[in-house]
């Protein structure tokens, strides 16, 4: 069942005033004095446009898709070495972006609250497409849970790991010297933790609960010993 132009404009505006929602907490939780409402919101648009390349090129190209098809625990490896590295490279690109653009070296805690922003905006993006394609097939009660978790919980996640990702390009930024390690880590921690949460989704959904838990946490750990990680690789 194909939707007009106008269903999928109201699927839009509704998932856009949720993430609205998320961009003031992050906002006020998250910003620094680099942080501008210009490269703000040049970040969100920007992410939901190469969100296509995912559904497009890069989609196509990536063997690993075909083992989400297969049963668990086999499904784990297409999870995260084809929705996960697909996801979080293409939330990335608008990150390298933003840093490369830069007058100066961007802080972590900058590339955290892009990184965050970028999340959001593919969570926006991917809430609609699930909305207007598999969710309207389902039955009322279901297609309401389904839309409110597109909605809220599920772009939230997205942010978090981009986040996580964000923090690793704005250490590589300081220390060019560990960069390509930095960058590897970039992808490799988000997609692991999303890889995982979509595989146990079907399983035991109190796994996968456990492992967006944890991912908000890493997060937080992040933010709490920037310091003392900067310091480290320093003296390194």
């Amino acid at each position: 069942m194909l939707l007009p132009i106008g269903g999928y404009l109201v699927f839009y505006i509704v998932s856009l005033y949720f993430a609205g929602i998320w961009g003031l907490f992050f906002y006020y939780f998250f910003a620094t004095r680099q942080v501008s409402l210009k490269a703000t919101v040049t970040t969100f648009f920007l992410t939901q446009l190469g969100v296509f390349i995912i559904f497009g090129f890069l989609h196509s190209l990536n063997f690993f898709y075909v083992f989400t098809q297969m049963a668990f625990p086999l499904s784990i490896i297409g999870y995260i070495f084809g929705v996960g590295v697909t996801e979080e490279f293409t939330k990335i690109i608008p990150l390298a972006i933003l840093q490369r653009r830069s007058r100066e070296p961007m802080l972590p805690q900058t590339m955290v609250y892009y990184g965050l922003m970028a999340g959001i905006a593919f969570g926006v993006f991917e809430g609609v497409q699930y909305q207007t394609t598999i969710n309207i097939h389902a039955d009322y009660t279901t297609a309401f849970v389904l839309n409110i978790a597109r909605l809220t919980s599920l772009p939230f996640l997205h942010a978090v790991w981009c986040g996580i990702a964000g923090y690793y390009i704005g250490m590589a930024g300081l220390y060019p010297r560990y960069r390509k390690a930095l960058w590897f880590l970039a992808i490799a921690v988000p997609a692991l933790l999303h890889g995982l949460y979509d595989s146990f989704a079907s399983v035991s959904y109190l796994i996968s609960l456990f492992v967006g838990f944890c991912s908000v946490l890493l997060l937080m750990a992040y933010m709490r010993r920037s310091g003392k990680l900067r310091e480290k690789l320093r003296q390194n």
